[in-house]
Order: structure tokens, then sequence, then C-alpha cells
């Protein structure tokens, strides 16, 4: 139900910025130093399949402002969708939190129309935010891992040290990106959610989009073979983002993938960035956390992933014009 006087609508590329302040204004209260930005929400809005005038919200409340901002993105299409949404830290207690679930349950409603009888539902939640963590859960969604943010502090560098044989060298554009996107999934068979891992022609269309810089792509050679690859980005701040970092199973324990950090690290450095940070599965079967622990990482923030299979029977008696049509 949407409170009175409140507006719910689709977004346009106008209303970026006031929902990027809605997104900030959320974190703040979450977490110490915010670092959304608008160009983060421009790259979730050029995902393929993602439609914003069918795969996203904003509410209004009666002033015009933004109060609230949800999305859905058929990571798998039809099978696996990644949820997220936000409430402005001073509209809580008015219901969005509920609104917008429902707007994201109806949107997956819609995916049952391609013949499957269920689909899986994930929404990633700030380790903080307790009220929607008991929303979910209120809603059926079970909680099933949590996610570490990671940060070093940028101080006196540390050249890397390179395993025996091994070179390092960024990605040159043009000659390197299928050897980059076969080592990284090849390194993830097992991880968690691997079965999603995206096709080599959907992930190359998204690379076109990014504006991103390959001197911050770097690629691990043992002689000829792509052995290790690390995926960095500037942040708008100046700071640091390693997006993936990944070796292959045959090539792990050898110092391959803290080489790959410290030559991330030393760039972003030389570029005058402060620190860096990343993101990992705190239950990673590779021991990743221990491996950034080691690089002199240390935890900064913590998210829960949350899932929910969405069945077509359920859907039918909450949403019974939509589901299967």
């Amino acid at each position: 139900m949407i409170p009175p006087g409140y507006i719910v609508r689709r977004p346009t590329a106008e209303d970026a910025p006031a929902i990027t302040a809605c997104v900030l204004a959320f974190e703040k209260a979450c977490f110490s130093e915010p670092d959304f930005s608008v160009t983060e929400l421009e790259d979730e809005w050029s995902r393929p399949r993602f439609d914003v005038e069918s795969d996203a919200w904003i509410v209004l409340d009666p002033s015009g402002a933004v109060a609230g901002y949800a999305s859905v993105w058929d990571e798998i299409p039809h099978q696996d969708l990644s949820c997220d949404a936000v409430v402005h830290p001073e509209q809580r207690g008015r219901g969005l939190g509920s609104l917008l679930v429902d707007l994201m349950e109806e949107r997956a409603a819609d995916h049952f129309a391609f013949g499957r009888g269920q689909v899986l539902l994930h929404n990633v939640v700030a380790g903080p935010d307790s009220n929607a963590q008991r929303l979910l859960e209120s809603r059926g969604y079970e909680r099933v891992r949590m996610f570490l943010r990671m940060v070093i502090d940028l101080g006196a560098p540390r050249p890397p040290i390179l395993p025996a044989g091994i070179s390092i060298a960024p990605l040159r554009r043009g000659f390197d990106e299928r050897d980059f996107y076969d080592t990284m999934k090849a390194s993830f068979t097992v991880d968690f959610r691997f079965s999603e891992f995206h096709p080599y022609d959907e992930w190359a269309q998204r690379m076109a989009l990014w504006d991103f810089d390959p001197s911050l792509w770097w690629l691990a050679w043992d002689q000829e073979q792509p052995v290790g690859v690390l995926e960095g980005r500037p942040l708008e701040d100046g700071d640091g983002w390693v997006k993936n970092v990944a070796v292959r199973p045959s090539h792990r324990r050898r110092g391959v993938a803290a080489a790959l950090l410290a030559s991330c690290f030393g760039e972003f450095r030389a570029r005058g960035a402060k620190k860096v940070s990343l993101g990992v599965d705190s239950l990673n079967p590779t021991r990743a956390t221990a491996l950034y622990e080691r690089s002199g990482m240390t935890p900064e923030r913590s998210y829960h992933f949350y899932r929910k299979e969405f069945r077509a029977e359920s859907a039918l008696r909450q949403f019974p014009t939509r589901a299967g049509n």
C-alpha cells in the first residue's frame, strides 16, 4: 500500500542524482563513509536485459523528494533475480520497505510467463540494517551468506614478490580480453553462485560500456599461459576498487594473488589513491579473506545475502493478475 501523499513511478535519467543522494543518505546511516555514485547507478542501469521502465522504481514523498528506490535484474534470464532496495533513513516507519518488496516480487512474478515454476530472488542487505533483515525474513527470505568489504590504507610501497616463473602485466586491449575472461571463469569454479557466471559475449558487451582503464586490469602469466587476473577500477573520489581477483586452481598457494594485489596497490598508490577496497564472500572456499588480511587489508563493512525461492503458486496468490501471464 502506498502511504497517502506518496507517489511510485519509474525513474528517468534526470532522477539519477536524486536517487544517488537517497542511497548516500542510507549508506551514511549505516556506515561512516558512504561512497555510492551516479556512475555506479548508471553502470547498474546498463546491465544486459535491464530496462529502467520495467525493472526499477522510485518512491517520492509529498514534497517530491526521493524517499526510496528499488530495482530487479534477471541476472540469469527468468531464473535468478538480483533485487536491491533502499529507503531514505528519514522515511523509515512508513511502510516503504514493504512497498518496495511488493514491487520487486510483483516484477519477479512476470518471469513465470517464460515457463518456469520458480525463480530465485537475491537481496543484499547492509549489516547494520536490522530493519531490512527482519522485513526480508518475515517475507520468507533466508540469510545464506555474509560478504565483507575489506580495505587497505596505502602507506609505504610494497613491491610485488613474484613467484618463480610468473610474470605480471596489464591487460593489452584487443589481445588479452578472452584470456582474461577464460582465466577468471576457470578460477571461479568452486565459488558461490558459479553457475551464474556470464557468457563471454555478455561480459564483453558490458566491458565495452565501461570506461575502464586497461592499466588497472592485470594478468599473471606462467610462460604463455594466463594463470591469474585482477580487475581494478578507479573510484570517483580517487581511491581504488578491486572488482575481481582470481587464480587458476593449478597455481594457487604460490603467491600469485598476493603479487597481483601488490601490483594493483602500487599502481593506485602511484596515482595518488589513499586506499583500495574490495568485496569478499566470508565463506569463500579458497580462503580469500585470509589472503587479503595477509596483504594488509582489514574488514570495513559487512553485508548479508538473502535468498528466496519464489514459486508460481505463491506468486499467483499474492499477485493474481501477474503470475504466469
